[in-house]
């Protein structure tokens, strides 16, 4: 039988990974089968949990963003809005924009791929 250190090591375990994998903290918790407030105990109290905890937040922000790109360059008109407003937030003030998509037949050479352009 597992000793509680064990058992709360591997129940940590469980839960960064969940974190990573995109669950919300209640879910990951659940996953992890501890109550929802027990990592933010961890956190607290374990350096290395916070740290990990921390990691596992930024790889599931870049898996989310890595998502919406490639959602975006699929064609995805709203996204790609989405994502260069949300660039452009993080950089300076919001400004409003306007995207224009030419589209593939009208380009004088009919076997480029359309462009983005952006007006401010």
């Amino acid at each position: 039988m597992p000793t509680k250190t064990e058992s709360t090591s591997e129940n940590k375990h469980r839960f960064i990974e969940a974190i990573r994998r995109g669950m919300k903290v209640g879910q990951a918790a659940r996953y992890a089968h501890v109550d929802r407030t027990t990592p933010y105990d961890w956190e607290s109290n374990d350096t290395t949990f916070a740290v990990a905890w921390t990691e596992a937040r930024a790889a599931r922000d870049r898996m989310i963003v890595d998502t919406a790109v490639e959602v975006a360059l699929s064609g995805n008109v709203p996204m790609l809005k989405f994502l260069l407003q949300f660039k452009a937030s993080r950089h300076q003030q919001p400004q409003p924009m306007e995207i224009h998509i030419i589209p593939q037949e009208a380009t004088p050479d009919a076997t480029a791929k359309p462009f983005f352009t952006r007006t401010p």
